[in-house]
């Protein structure tokens, strides 16, 4: 006798195996997607972070005085003067920051570099015309906690990791340095 065809039990057996497969890709599918999604987001972090860095150090080293402000609501300034009457201003609010070139008053230039909200700024300035500028990154499970006043036992400058820390010297012009050395 010739079978032609499938029994039932074979079928249920087939279609089993097949969901199972089907169930383990869609679930590394999910985890790819994920991935590109978190490795999307870092790059465009680090090329915000590397154009930051360029523009900073620049503006720092062409500076002839540097002045850090603080304002309300956890706002702050760093105001650079350079040559020809160019005042470039920094202002961080949360997790932003703004960078305004003005000439003779007038504004010439304006960036906006925005940071996740997890994302901490800050400026800080020493004796010895130095200005350093750091990002700090906020574990997104901290912030969850501290919204909840009675939880909140660790401080935040204790989770705190640095992202992006650049530290430049104000009148210090990295082409001209160059060229003293040269000469000299």
């Amino acid at each position: 006798m010739s079978r032609r065809g499938f029994t039932l039990t074979e079928l249920l057996v087939v279609m089993g195996m097949t969901g199972i497969i089907l169930s383990i890709g869609v679930g590394m599918l999910h985890r790819v997607m994920h991935e590109q999604k978190f490795t999307d987001r870092e790059n465009v972090m680090h090329r915000v972070a590397e154009r930051l860095s360029t523009r900073l150090r620049e503006d720092i080293h062409l500076a002839d005085l540097a002045e850090h402000q603080s304002g309300d609501e956890g706002e702050q300034r760093l105001v650079l003067s350079q040559p020809d009457v160019i005042i470039v201003t920094y202002v961080v609010l949360n997790n932003v920051l703004e960078r305004t070139s003005t000439q003779e008053d007038k504004p010439t230039h304006r960036d906006r570099f925005q940071f996740p909200d997890n994302y901490r700024i800050e400026f800080f300035d020493d004796p010895e015309e130095r200005v350093t500028f750091t990002v700090f990154a906020i574990p997104q499970a901290y912030l969850a906690t501290a919204s909840d006043k009675s939880q909140s036992v660790v401080s935040e400058s204790d989770v705190r990791r640095a992202v992006m820390h650049i530290e430049a010297s104000v009148g210090r012009d990295h082409r001209f340095l160059s060229e003293t050395k040269e000469t000299n």
